[in-house]
């Protein structure tokens, strides 16, 4: 008689982790030699740079109020022993991404314990494609996704066996999730409930019992978030809970324009943006962040029907089988990696994997009801604190792991329908699958899947290697971006930039040129033009540029300045004066105007020839 052998639950959990850390290794081999491994882009560029500066010790650090500040820190510390290593960080980041993986199994199985669930849902985690692509970068989802599982399962033990050292564990996760990604916060409340549940139907226990766990709760919660509230005192003086960009995402997702807003581009666009509040006045970071929400405020009462229609489409795109972009596109990187091409897909406007996880999803939440309801609350909670602001694939990656364990459910609870010969049920199933596959890949294009993200990808590869002052690269990849999209004018102005390195002057501002040309409101262009025509000996026409420029950038202060000092060359004091006088009115109090005022008043015009 063969006797089947039990696998201890831990053996199982290792496996699994080691499975989804091969599977994630695989893939950093697979996109090892492309340029985005070693240079991280947009946000993760900002994660590393930020992280190799608290390394290192730079202080005040303002940037690191920018983005939820758990993410660079926590690389700093890796920094602080391995060096600035974009390979160490990686490995780092899949090994947590293999951890969400054991963790999904282990929450699968405390909400349904038959020991086939811990392996549909660990695999289901270790080859869902977009997780092992955020997995592979410098980003926060893993370590978000990971709070947010262990707080889930922290809830349902709880709920079975109320302890304190449970309660503890979730308030230090309460602290983790919200300065990791703060939105968490709204998954996290009905976690705390699904806990609370303990107590509806057990004989009144000891008064002292519920108020010691709701203690522990709650310094659990005060000790984690000490060491960041600490930090960000350090790096800004000031002590904060949330970054200071929660205004400017409110208004991009709540705008009267959404669809132009969520488009603003890595570029002049995003950083003028960024410097419109400083032309009405707001001087710090806390009144900046005020703008931009009483901004969208105003256009929300003003246009109560956009906003209305807005939402639904957010709502959409939350729950839509495709992966929506950013500031990249996930899709962008298939090329690189046949894993990749494997498992994250879409065919006309069905999604792969999401367009079958929700369908699946849904039955297993039906079949595991009501002891799944907890699940589907907190990603209710999240999914509504995010389309309250903007969406993206990378905001929903966090929740994804709880979609897999309701599908989990749903798998095993197909298959044992097929075992049992319940064909209703499995055509029930299909269904369903069908049903939600269809009708979340309904619609679209949305807005920011209409922008040429391949080309946007080559862009930002270009100008963060002209950043790091790799130029061939940065030349490569600019002239695929112009090849990709002729009518890309960042991309165009990097190459006149490159071109004048190259002491190509008549070459670069043909790229200026044609810059302005595909977009007028490309003030660094009209900048750029503005310094070849002051070195050819063109003032009125360099200043001519500089005012274009400065008419589509406003508050860019730099270009204030150079104009200032071309015309007070030229002669024309009481203009210089003007645009030194302009940059304190948007800066007051910005000490390098004022020694401009004091240099010009004592300047003293060259005599004509």
């Amino acid at each position: 008689m063969i006797r089947r052998i039990r696998i201890p639950p831990w053996a199982t959990y290792f496996v699994l982790f080691a499975v989804a850390w091969l599977v994630r290794c695989a893939y950093l081999a697979e996109t090892s030699g492309h340029p985005s491994f070693r240079m991280p882009l947009v946000d993760a560029g900002e994660y590393h740079a930020i992280a190799k500066a608290w390394a290192e010790g730079q202080r005040p650090l303002e940037k690191l109020a920018w983005q939820p500040w758990f993410y660079p820190l926590a690389l700093a510390q890796l920094y602080e022993i391995a060096g600035p290593s974009v390979w160490a960080a990686k490995l780092l980041q899949i090994s947590v991404g293999s951890l969400v993986c054991a963790f999904v199994a282990a929450l699968a199985f405390a909400l349904w314990p038959r020991p086939p669930i811990r392996w549909i849902a660990g695999l289901a985690a270790a080859f869902y494609g977009p997780l092992i692509h955020y997995d592979g970068e410098l980003l926060a989802e893993p370590w978000a996704a990971l709070w947010l599982v262990a707080a889930a399962l922290a809830a349902v033990r709880y709920r079975e066996r109320p302890r304190g050292s449970l309660a503890f564990a979730l308030g230090i996760l309460g602290a983790l999730m919200l300065f990791t990604r703060p939105p968490l916060a709204a998954a996290w409340i009905p976690l705390l409930l699904v806990a609370g549940s303990a107590w509806i139907r057990r004989p009144a226990g000891p008064r002292r019992i519920v108020l010691s766990d709701a203690a522990l709760l709650a310094v659990g919660f005060g000790l984690a978030a000490a060491p960041f509230v600490q930090a960000i005192a350090a790096a800004t003086g000031t002590t904060r809970l949330l970054p200071v960009t929660g205004g400017i995402n409110f208004y991009i997702g709540n705008s009267a324009n959404p669809c132009e807003t969520i488009n603003i581009r890595p570029g002049y666009a995003w950083e003028n943006l960024t410097l419109w509040p400083e032309l009405h006045g707001a001087r710090t970071d806390d009144e900046k962040d005020a703008f931009y929400r009483r901004q969208a405020m105003q256009d929300i009462r003003a246009h109560p029907g956009v906003f209305a229609r807005n939402l639904v489409a957010k709502t959409r795109q939350f729950f839509g089988s495709r992966e929506i972009p950013r500031n990249v596109d996930i899709y962008a990187f298939r090329d690189q990696s046949f894993l990749l091409r494997a498992l994250a897909w879409k065919y006309r406007g069905f999604g792969f994997p999401f367009g079958l996880l929700i369908g699946l999803a849904a039955i297993g939440l039906w079949d595991r009801r009501p002891q799944s309801f907890g699940l589907a609350l907190a990603i209710a909670g999240y999914a509504a604190a995010i389309v309250a602001v903007h969406v993206c694939d990378r905001y929903r990656m966090p929740v994804v792991p709880l979609f897999i364990v309701l599908a989990s459910f749903g798998i095993l609870a197909l298959s044992d329908a097929a075992r049992k010969r319940r064909f209703r049920a499995l055509a029930a199933g299909a269904g369903t699958i069908v049903l939600l596959g269809a009708a979340t890949s309904l619609g679209g294009p949305f807005c920011a899947e209409t922008m040429d993200y391949r080309a946007e990808l080559s862009r930002l590869i270009a100008i963060t290697a002209y950043e790091q002052r790799d130029y061939p690269l940065a030349e490569t990849y600019a002239r695929k971006a112009v090849a990709q999209n002729p009518q890309d004018a960042q991309a165009w102005n990097q190459l006149g930039l490159l071109a004048v390195r190259r002491g190509s002057p008549a070459e670069a501002e043909d790229h200026f040129r044609r810059a302005t040309d595909c977009d007028p409101a490309c003030a660094q262009a009209w900048f750029n033009l503005g310094k070849a025509a002051g070195k050819r000996g063109e003032p009125e026409t360099a200043i001519g540029h500089f005012r274009e420029g400065l008419r589509h950038s406003p508050a860019y202060l730099p270009a204030w300045f150079e104009l200032g000092d071309l015309l007070l060359e030229n002669g024309r004091r009481d203009e210089a004066l003007a645009c030194y006088r302009e940059v304190l009115r948007i800066r007051p109090g910005f000490e390098p105007a004022f020694r401009r005022i004091a240099g010009a008043t004592r300047f003293t015009a060259p005599m004509s020839p």
